[in-house]
């Protein structure tokens, strides 16, 4: 049931990324929600998962809105890996590790990004560069880590059954 429902979640955060969300800039940015689903994940399950749950959704997230296929996927599959060697490191239940990987994972990924695209012979300047790795994304991925926190947390959580206790 639970994977069901991650993987009902991970379509409607495609369609929502693909369908709103261009419409949607605050401040020119746009939330990298997928990679904020990477590192939830990846903290709660470890780092195969993490890594191939990256992995394949970098690689859906370049068929739908990257000009070449790998990057994201690359990128994705690093953050799912590395975050989850994290998974018995830190506490599952405190909500500031899902924002600081994701913090984390954001800077990496548009650091990387922008060091892929130089070599690729694009136009990256480091002013243009920098400004990608600290911008307002930073803020957007850090609340929507805090949103799958709370949702995948309620979807991985089994009921328990407690007789004569208040």
């Amino acid at each position: 049931m639970t994977t069901f429902l991650v993987i009902v979640i991970l379509i409607l955060n495609f369609i929502f990324q693909a369908v709103i969300m261009p419409g949607i800039t605050i401040l020119g940015a746009i939330p990298n929600t997928t990679l904020a689903i990477v590192v939830v994940l990846a903290l709660s399950k470890g780092r195969v998962y993490g890594s191939v749950l990256g992995l394949v959704l970098g690689l859906i997230q370049d068929m739908l809105f990257s000009m070449t296929i790998g990057i994201s996927a690359l990128i994705l599959f690093l953050i799912g890996y590395f975050t989850g060697l994290a998974e018995d490191s830190f506490a599952r239940d405190n909500i500031i590790n899902p924002v600081l990987f994701t913090l984390a994972g954001t800077v990496f990924y548009n650091g990387f990004f922008a060091l892929i695209m130089f070599f690729l012979s694009r136009e990256i300047t480091f002013e243009g560069a920098l400004k990608s790795m600290f911008s307002v994304e930073l803020l957007l991925n850090a609340i929507a880590a805090i949103l799958f926190y709370l949702l995948f947390k309620k979807v991985f959580t089994r009921p328990q059954i407690r007789f004569n206790r208040k």
